[in-house]
């Protein structure tokens, strides 16, 4: 993996403030192409959350930490009693 000189999404909204809908458009679109990539893989993220995103210099955006990630083509992506992923990022669904 090559090393990106940047910030996490995070800390890149933190230290902008106001980020303008132009720069968000942006980077979701970048952020989409990518998943859109890794789907075409077949690999789910699973743990998508600003802190797994870098933004460098230039305003590239790139999605990081597929440490919990998992082929499509598995048959246990997610399993009864088991929550993988960042509470604070995830769907309501896990906790019901």
């Amino acid at each position: 993996m090559p090393f990106i000189e940047g910030l996490s999404l995070k800390d890149y909204i933190q230290k902008s403030g106001k980020v303008s809908i132009e720069i968000t458009l942006d980077s979701a679109q970048q952020i989409c192409k990518a998943l859109i990539a890794a789907h075409k893989k077949g690999i789910v993220h699973r743990d998508l959350k600003p802190q797994n995103i870098m933004v460098d210099k230039k305003g590239h955006v790139y999605v990081m930490d597929f440490g919990i990630a998992k082929s499509m083509e598995a048959s246990d992506l997610s399993r009864d009693g088991v929550v993988i992923g960042t509470p604070d990022y995830m769907s309501p669904d896990p906790a019901s």
